[in-house]
């Protein structure tokens, strides 16, 4: 190889590795939002599951306090 050859290859070779410190520079800003957003997803994965399991729970009391009252009602219509 000539002397111009291997210069003009460690050039590219400078150039590589500043492309691949801006492309690293850049993920590692990506990941510092995917991280925030992640958190974000979660939290509102969390509150929709609290909401799932109160709407069930309301279900169950409102089944139970349909009972109650049928029972009572029943109980008021026989004894009298």
């Amino acid at each position: 190889m000539s002397p111009d050859q291997v210069a003009e290859i460690r050039e590219q070779l400078r150039e590589l590795r500043r492309e691949l410190g801006e492309v690293v520079a850049l993920q590692r800003e990506a990941n510092g939002r995917m991280g925030k957003l992640e958190a974000r997803v979660f939290d509102l994965e969390l509150w929709r599951a609290r909401w799932q399991g109160a709407a069930a729970t309301s279900r169950v009391a409102w089944m139970l306090a349909g009972g109650a009252v049928t029972g009572i009602i029943v109980s008021i219509v026989n004894n009298a």
